[in-house]
């Protein structure tokens, strides 16, 4: 028996070999370790029993899978998904079969089997544990604070402050709420130091709390400690820390609000009997609503979701979600009526229609009606500037106006496109988003796609003057140009994408498992990713509260798989 575990596991472990280097960009020393852990999973699978259900439930997420690695390999190489190629869905299909085992296990993974070292035990039994957790954090940030002086001056932060000082038109475009404080800090106080010292400080707060939390719920206290180790050196937190984009406190505000959430489930709606805690999670949504602009629609779309998961505090989650709702909506009449604060264009939502108009366009014979009325959504030259995997060329001269005087038109055409070039549009699709679930995506990708900008500043100019630090140019290296890449622990821990197939076996093992309370915590955090594959292009940036809230799903998928 044992020989037949061995041969068999042998046999799965190298299709995954032959299939995944296929679609790795022939990264080899990731592709052996991804085999040698295949074969791992494969010979420990035998011993766990499955039910039809369960068998349902590893294949679709084996096949979810293995349909994105093929796909992203064809969108990363050629800018086409190749979805009506027999060739694509023959190794989708084999790869599907070869990782089945693999998922099996995975989906099985039980924390509370987890045996925690004597060492762990007694770091976590102080009780002063959240102040030895912080300064861990913080001391472990320092040096990068220090030779990163005064920060990471990245992304929007100069359209900002261009607002902030009155030299552009003040919008909703970036949250009011994030300009403001980026303009205190860095017009007012003359200094982007406080800014990242703020910002670190407030992360180093919130990554304590989350540990302290998972402590007092016993925990597995060994996770724990390597969730701090994560919190501590991950390149990518530590940067993120002192990075001025409105995704970093955006994601710690949305831990925090998972934590409650969390709560409100294990107390069976108790929690909800405070009015302090009533207060502050009607606080919490608030401020995520103000802080991402697509959080709005993440959040309406959660909503009858999370009541009927939670039927039983029917009144008060009905109240909490109203109030924070109604704040939002207070907070935008002011702005715009008080503050003539313009609001946020709508075309910032129509990425993927633009791609695929302009994909449609660009691939397929049209005749010149078609092609007018396709123009006449842009300015002159616009759609010769169509890039496949970011919108932002053709967005920026999109013409609102046509859209609005003839929606149904335009939907009528659309829908149209999709029935005659199905393919077309898929592809115009993929290529906008498949990063988040292509594990082998290859970064920077041009000025586009970087995996965290990395910029070395002089009097608020970026600067290219920081060669002779060292610091600086390690991180440079390892996030700017994606060095990380080439090592195969961060390429796995540093990667998106990996967080992002966790948190949807965490909702396949939840529905497998019937504990649809478990839903509640992490609806919002899901539907805000969807959210994000309309983004104009796939960034880690956007997905980062996936990333931050890490140790919480895994927490929740301990929950998942006890039998208690």
């Amino acid at each position: 028996m044992k020989l037949k575990k061995f041969f068999i596991s042998i046999f799965f472990s190298i299709l995954v070999f032959l299939i995944i280097f296929k679609v790795s960009n022939q990264n080899i020393i990731h592709t052996i370790i991804f085999s040698v852990f295949s074969f791992i999973l494969n010979y420990n699978s035998f011993a766990i029993y499955s039910s039809k259900k369960d068998k349902f439930f590893y294949i679709l997420f084996s096949f979810i899978f293995s349909f994105f690695q093929v796909i992203g390999y064809n969108c990363f190489n050629y800018e086409v998904s190749n979805i009506g190629n027999i060739k694509t869905w023959v190794l989708i299909l084999i790869l599907t079969i070869s990782l089945y085992n693999v998922i099996k296990v995975i989906f099985n993974f039980n924390v509370r089997k987890l045996k925690d070292f004597k060492l762990s035990i007694n770091f976590f039994n102080n009780k002063h544990l959240f102040l030895i957790v912080f300064l861990l954090i913080f001391i472990s940030w320092l040096p990068v604070i220090i030779k990163f002086y005064p920060g990471n001056y990245s992304y929007d932060v100069e359209y900002q402050l261009m607002m902030y000082t009155n030299k552009v038109t003040f919008s909703q475009f970036h949250p009011v709420i994030h300009t403001l404080i980026l303009g205190i800090f860095i017009i007012n106080f003359d200094n982007l130091f406080f800014y990242s010292l703020f910002q670190s400080v407030l992360m180093a707060l919130i990554f304590s709390k989350t540990i302290v939390y998972l402590n007092k719920k016993n925990f597995s206290k060994t996770l724990n400690l390597i969730f701090l180790l994560i919190y501590m050196f991950l390149p990518t937190h530590v940067i993120m820390a002192i990075t001025t984009t409105k995704d970093v406190l955006f994601s710690g505000i949305f831990m925090l609000a998972i934590m409650k959430f969390i709560d409100i489930v294990e107390s069976y709606g108790l929690s909800l009997k405070s009015k302090k805690n009533l207060i502050f999670i009607i606080i919490i949504l608030f401020l995520l609503l103000i802080f991402r602009n697509n959080m709005y629609y993440a959040l309406v779309v959660s909503i009858p979701f999370m009541i009927l998961i939670f039927r039983n505090s029917l009144k008060k989650i009905f109240i909490i979600f109203l109030a924070s709702l109604t704040l939002f909506f207070s907070y935008n009449l002011i702005l715009t009526n008080v503050f003539n604060v313009e609001p946020q264009l709508e075309s910032e939502s129509l990425s993927i229609v633009m791609q695929s108009f302009a994909r449609v366009y660009k691939y397929e014979h049209l005749n010149n009606e078609e092609k007018e009325r396709i123009e006449n959504l842009f300015l002159p030259k616009t759609l010769e500037k169509y890039n496949s995997r970011i919108s932002d060329p053709i967005k920026i001269n999109f013409n609102n106006s046509i859209l609005k005087q003839d929606l149904i038109g335009y939907v009528k055409l659309y829908l149209k496109y999709m029935f005659k070039y199905p393919i077309t549009i898929l592809d115009s699709w993929f290529n906008m988003f498949y990063s988040y679930f292509y594990n082998y995506d290859v970064l920077p990708q041009g000025w586009q796609k970087k995996y965290i900008e990395v910029n070395c500043i002089n009097n608020f100019e970026k600067s290219q003057n920081c060669s002779e630090n060292r610091v600086y140019v390690t991180y440079k290296n390892l996030l700017d140009k994606a060095k990380y890449q080439e090592i195969p622990i961060l390429r796995i821990l540093m990667n998106s994408s990996t967080y992002i197939y966790i948190l949807i076996i965490l909702i396949f093992n939840i529905i497998r498992k019937k504990k649809y309370e478990l839903l509640f915590p992490i609806i919002p955090l899901f539907m805000y990713f969807l959210t994000d594959l309309l983004a104009p292009v796939a960034l880690m940036r956007y997905v980062y509260p996936i990333l931050v809230s890490f140790s919480l799903i895994i927490y929740l998928f301990g929950k998942s798989n006890d039998s208690n």
